[in-house]
């Protein structure tokens, strides 16, 4: 059932509105701003019906706040007002309002504004995905098919000759093509990763990691032999089953290290750490490298790489925007502790599995 925020300090229209709407939807109602923000960022309704004129927080606070919020910023929003200006409508409007209800209404009227906005986000919504399948199939087209199979003939045909006893003068030349048709597997793996990320996650049962202690394990040796940085990995790990499918923990794990070994120097420790505390499962990865500035850490995106002018090296800048996206779509929080020239830790905050008693 959809979700009601109604935020309204006139009791008697506060409790109009929820008895009028109770019964097609699940209503949620406070009588002041900051409560409001608050039940918004914690229950994640589907629509927020939110008065304008209001003590301590206004309805334009209240949006704001919302819109600066990623799991609120495309909340349909709705305004009850009685100040039907065309100035105050356009303020809201310019703040990202998605209607207006001028009081009084009638019943009819509210029910008809709550159609039209769930219509007009369910429209949006379907544009949205349309654009970024659209984007995904582009990406896709961008790392052709004959490319992908020419990859994975030249890594056959590498380990056919590596097999090979007449080869071996030519070992370490055909090593090195092998390591470079998988940079390019993974790369390509990068890039489907992040355009399908952009599609909202489908509403299906979450198939909890119940050993993540050796998800992480087994991710974090693989990637840090593969950068050649295995004798750098320091590993603490404890058991608690988490809320999210074992794959994507993987991929964060496989994300961060990789980070970490490409941004530290070889000798330095890279430390993966994962616990349960409170409500939630930490994993954090930390490494002595190069650190990163404030100012970086904001501004952490896709293909977002910092200084690349300064220092040689190899990526896309999509790791740490892989795993931003990845945690935030599990209703986790990601974090980058960092200190300029001395280091970072990235943390994932991550939720436990609710699991069956």
């Amino acid at each position: 059932m959809s979700r009601i925020l109604v935020i309204e300090d006139t009791d008697v229209t506060r409790n109009l509105i929820v008895r009028t709407l109770e019964k097609d939807y699940l209503i949620l109602a406070t009588d002041n701003g900051m409560d409001g923000v608050r039940l918004a960022q914690e229950q994640q309704p589907h629509l927020v019906l939110c008065d304008i004129s209001m003590p301590e927080m206004d309805g334009y606070e209240v949006l704001r706040a919302l819109r600066n919020h990623p799991g609120t910023q495309n909340t349909p929003f709705v305004f009850l007002t009685a100040l039907a200006d065309r100035e105050h409508m356009r303020s809201g409007m310019n703040l990202g309002a998605d209607d207006y209800l001028t009081k009084p209404f009638s019943l009819n009227e509210l029910r008809e504004a709550v159609a039209a906005a769930f219509q007009k986000h369910a429209r949006h919504e379907t544009r949205l995905r349309f654009e970024l399948e659209t984007l995904r199939k582009n990406i896709t087209t961008a790392l052709p098919h004959e490319l992908r199979t020419i990859v994975m003939v030249l890594e056959g045909y590498v380990q056919v000759m590596l097999n090979d006893d007449s080869t071996q003068p030519h070992h370490d030349l055909l090593t090195t093509m092998g390591d470079y048709a998988k940079r390019l597997n993974r790369l390509s793996d990068k890039f489907l990763c992040y355009s399908e990320l952009q599609l909202p996650r489908r509403d299906e049962p979450i198939v909890p990691t119940l050993a993540p202690d050796e998800a992480i394990d087994n991710t974090a040796r693989e990637r840090a032999t593969s950068l050649c940085r295995i004798d750098d990995l320091q590993l603490d790990l404890h058991r608690t089953p988490v809320g999210l499918p074992e794959h994507q923990l993987r991929r964060m794990v496989a994300e961060l290290v990789e980070n970490a070994c490409i941004y530290s120097e070889p000798g330095t420790p890279i430390r993966v750490s994962a616990c349960a505390e409170g409500a939630a499962y930490y994993l954090s990865v930390s490494d002595r490298g190069r650190g990163m500035k404030q100012q970086q850490i904001n501004s952490v995106g896709a293909f977002m790489q910092f200084e690349r002018d300064v220092y040689e090296q190899q990526g896309t800048g999509l790791g740490l925007i892989i795993v931003k996206r990845l945690v935030q779509r599990y209703g986790g929080e990601f974090l980058i502790d960092s200190i300029y020239g001395q280091g970072t830790t990235a943390t994932c905050l991550l939720p436990l599995a609710q699991l069956n008693r």
